[in-house]
């Protein structure tokens, strides 16, 4: 739970400490989501970066079958989306209501996710 809080606040340096000190990246809490999912939701590019790096779950799946890459693309941050996808993240993963992140980007109107999801 530490490791939320510092994820919530957007503590880089905590995060990166608590990381290093083997916190479970992929522990989960409130609604099923783990530190990517928060980190993607607020939009902490170098928090999503370093968990990341420390190999968290992209494809990890919230109580509404949101993943990391849902809640980018809902925001429509192209960077964190990016990262996502270069991370391995499935553009085809659909939520609870059957809706893709490229779905929920097209009816957010976020033409730049659009294009970056199609070219995946």
């Amino acid at each position: 739970m530490p490791l939320h809080v510092a994820v919530n606040q957007n503590h880089l340096e905590i995060v990166i400490a608590l990381v290093n000190d083997k916190e479970d990246i992929n522990d989960k809490i409130n609604n099923n989501i783990n530190s990517l999912h928060l980190a993607a939701l607020k939009g902490h590019k170098e928090i999503v970066q370093e968990l990341l790096k420390a190999k968290a779950d992209v494809a990890a799946t919230s109580k509404e079958g949101m993943t990391p890459l849902h809640w980018a693309a809902s925001k429509g941050d192209k960077e964190i989306v990016q990262k996502l996808l270069e991370a391995g993240a499935d553009v085809n993963t659909k939520n609870n209501n059957k809706m893709t992140p490229l779905d929920i980007a097209k009816r957010k109107g976020h033409q730049e996710i659009v294009a970056v999801l199609n070219g995946h």
